[in-house]
């Protein structure tokens, strides 16, 4: 349900880079609301807090409500909050920023610019701005009276909202103020001019260069980790400002600043106790830039670091380094060991140290001795590049979406081409990537659609055991077979669909037998039980001399031959429109097993099943529930007309039973059906039943056998053993019986009577 809009009478207009829980601290005081949170109680936000109210977008329209009620335009609402386009994201003045990097929860506030305007400004949200940008004060993360992080449960913005505390947050007696800090004023000059400004030489918008100069300055000054920005900036406030000081030095005067830092953190490599390798040279700063690396913001970043190790040739790369700054700038004037280039490769020592002779790699000759060998990492980088240009047997057909067979064939063919000894970076990398998904884009951008409802076969299925694959790509290729479409779950040439007609009708060989899976389509059957059949004898096979048909073959007359003498469950429930699993139990239970087979689809020779056989599993299907129900009325009936018979008397309807005028006589006739396959009829007996059976002088009970058009008599008296003892509620008698209806227990046989038509 919508929330009721309604508006203040006289609302608080929002004041310059106001943020959101101010105006509504600020409407809340003016209204004497102790709570500012009971302001929006109406539009059902009033469990929430402040700042959930500023992070969080209220669901639905209660956003619209928020606004209508403050008096403001919904567009003003959003640049007041934190609200994000994503849930990883945040705002602040409508500047995209990370919500670890905003101290929402904190009211952090200049005394000085409070006794100017009681407001509270959106941009000291900012956890990287440590000092007001007017008057250069630090903005307190504590309050002074209580020592705590100020909150926003208090109602007036003066004063400290912490339990037990007053503390008036305007009080100020210190010192004259110092001009406020370069950083502070270069991130409020780009909140000022709005979410498309970014920062002179490294392109950074304000949010990325806030967090960015936070942790160069944070390595810089030679921490190894920062952790959450926000609580690093709560709990060492100090150490950050130094840090944001060093660190927008390094974005401002791009890229040298950061190159400065760099090398100041070369100069420092002995104190961090590594060996060797970036941590060592760079401590935590080539992480972080690793870690970014991969976003949009950070091109400029990533483009300064590699410059930097672009000019440093006493600086060995390693695997990691190849693989993330891996241009030709970054590589130049640089080497590496020939274990990491092994590594980078993915080769093994020895396969590395004869690609290292082999094309040249050394920097400078091995000298033996102990010496490590260096190899030059540009020369190793483009090896990778041709190396990444071929594939293995394994990585080919994983593309082509085919077996060994069949890239076997197109190897044989010609239809793929192998890399002369000479050219192959590894013996066992032999193909070209370019030539093998060309291969793929030509067959795929061959495919033309089939129409709606169109028998489909797969690419095996096309060949069919007679025909290469390299012949039916050579067709496609050529135009005279097209592919009709693709499988959603294979890869390459091994997805593409065809119409089995006209591959047969463009490469048909001359062939005389079928295999036993062209069979199993053909007859539409599984193939399973196609080849089972044809193990155990049921169906015929042949033996061909064609090159083209090997392995157990089937001819046309088998065929033929089968399906005159034999009729399978599937056939059997298509004709009686059922399953042929319903079908095969059906028949089961009615005295024709199956032939014995293996096979999942049960086998009958069509002689046994007889046009009445279909006919009896048609009636046991055809009764819907509607029909059943009005059969079992109308037997009743029956029944009761043919005990009215025998016992000269008139019965008519009473309740659920029957009953003679003086109420002398009470036949009790309960319908019961077969429970799906088992040969048990089951009849529903109520309490009601009892007690109308206990009042008449001569009770009966008439159990009716619904699809065999029978019914068992019996005396109450008789009857009580055959009834389960129960109260008012519903019992279940079951009464079994052959597929002929005759009842199997003798005492029941004896009172079993046949009403006639059945």
């Amino acid at each position: 349900m919508s929330p009721r809009p309604y508006t203040l009478p006289s609302a608080c207009i929002p004041l310059d880079d106001e943020s959101l829980p101010s105006l509504v601290a600020r409407n809340a005081d003016r209204y004497g609301f102790k709570d500012p949170m009971l302001i929006v109680e109406r539009l059902g936000l009033h469990k929430q807090s402040l700042p959930a109210l500023a992070s969080e977008r209220p669901p639905g329209d209660k956003a619209a409500a928020l606004a209508t009620l403050l008096g403001v335009d919904e567009g003003t609402l959003e640049g007041m909050s934190n609200w994000g386009r994503s849930p990883n994201m945040a705002t602040v003045g409508a500047h995209e920023i990370r919500p670890r990097h905003l101290h929402a929860g904190l009211r952090r506030s200049c005394p000085l610019c409070l006794q100017d305007s009681l407001h509270h400004r959106s941009f000291w949200n900012i956890s990287a701005v440590q000092h007001c940008t007017v008057h250069g004060l630090a903005l307190p993360v504590r309050c002074p009276g209580c020592g705590h992080p100020p909150s926003w449960r208090g109602k007036r913005l003066d004063r400290c909202g912490n339990p037990g505390c007053d503390h008036d947050l305007t009080a100020w007696s210190g010192p004259p103020s110092e001009p406020a800090p370069e950083y502070a004023l270069g991130l409020h000059a780009l909140y000022r001019d709005g979410p498309s400004a970014t920062l002179p030489g490294c392109g950074l918008p304000l949010a990325r260069a806030a967090e960015a100069a936070l942790a160069i300055g944070c390595f810089a000054l030679n921490q190894g980790k920062m952790g959450r920005p926000d609580s690093f900036l709560r709990e060492h406030g100090e150490l950050a400002h130094d840090a944001m000081i060093k660190g927008w030095e390094a974005l401002t005067d791009w890229p040298h600043g950061l190159h400065r830092v760099l090398d100041g953190l070369r100069s420092r490599a002995g104190e961090r106790g590594w060996r060797f390798g970036m941590r060592r040279e760079f401590g935590g700063l080539h992480r972080w830039l690793y870690d970014a690396a991969a976003e949009p913001w950070a091109a400029q970043l990533k483009k300064g670091f590699a410059d930097y190790l672009a000019g440093q040739p006493d600086l060995r790369a390693s695997a990691a380094a190849l693989k993330r700054f891996g241009s030709p700038d970054a590589l130049r004037n640089r080497h590496m060991t020939a274990n990491d280039a092994a590594e980078y490769l993915g080769v093994a020592p020895e396969t590395m140290a004869e690609l290292a002779t082999r094309e040249k790699l050394h920097l400078l000759p091995p000298s033996g001795a102990g010496t490590p060998t260096l190899l030059r990492a540009d020369l190793v980088h483009a090896l990778k590049q041709k190396k990444q240009g071929t594939l293995m047997k394994q990585e080919a057909e994983a593309i082509l979406g085919v077996g060994r067979p069949t890239l076997g064939q197109l190897l044989e063919d010609g239809v793929l081409s192998t890399l002369p000894p000479d050219q192959r970076v590894t013996h066992q990398r032999i193909l070209r990537r370019d030539e093998v998904e060309e291969l793929v884009v030509r067959v795929v951008a061959a495919v033309v659609p089939a129409r709606q409802g169109t028998q489909l076969v797969s690419f095996s299925g096309a060949m069919a055991g007679r025909r290469g694959a390299s012949t039916l790509i050579q067709a496609i290729l050529k135009g005279r077979v097209v592919p009709r479409g693709t499988a959603p779950k294979r890869k390459g040439i091994g997805s593409l669909l065809f119409n089995s007609r006209e591959v047969e009708a463009a490469l048909a060989p001359g062939r005389a037998t079928l295999s036993l899976v062209e069979a199993a389509q053909r007859m539409g059957l599984e193939i399973d039980s196609v080849r089972a059949w044809a193990a155990e004898g049921f169906l015929g096979t042949a033996a061909s001399d064609s090159a083209f048909e090997r392995g157990t073959r089937v001819t046309e007359d088998g065929i033929a031959s089968f399906s005159a003498e034999y009729i399978t469950s599937s056939e059997i429930g298509k004709e009686t429109g059922t399953s042929g699993r319903w079908a095969a139990e059906r028949l089961d239970f009615q005295g024709h097993p199956p032939l014995a087979s293996a096979s999942t689809t049960k086998l009958y020779r069509r002689a046994d099943i007889s046009p009445a056989v279909l006919t009896r599993l048609q009636e046991r299907k055809s009764a819907g529930r509607a029909a059943s129900a009005s059969a079992a009325f109308d037997l009743a009936r029956e029944v009761a007309d043919a005990v009215a018979s025998e016992l000269g008397v008139d019965l008519q309807r009473a309740w659920n039973g029957f009953s003679d005028g003086d109420g002398k006589v009470y036949l009790q006739a309960v319908a019961g059906r077969r429970q799906r396959y088992s040969s048990k009829y089951a009849f529903r007996f109520s309490g009601h039943m009892r007690e109308r059976l206990e009042r008449a002088q001569t009770g009966m009970l008439a159990l009716a056998l619904v699809e065999d058009r029978s019914f068992i008599l019996l005396p109450w008296a008789a009857a009580k053993q055959l009834v389960p003892a129960g109260g008012r509620y519903r019992e279940t008698i079951y009464v079994d019986a052959d597929a002929r209806g005759a009842v199997a227990d003798e005492r029941l046989a004896a009172a079993q009577r046949w009403l006639l038509g059945r």
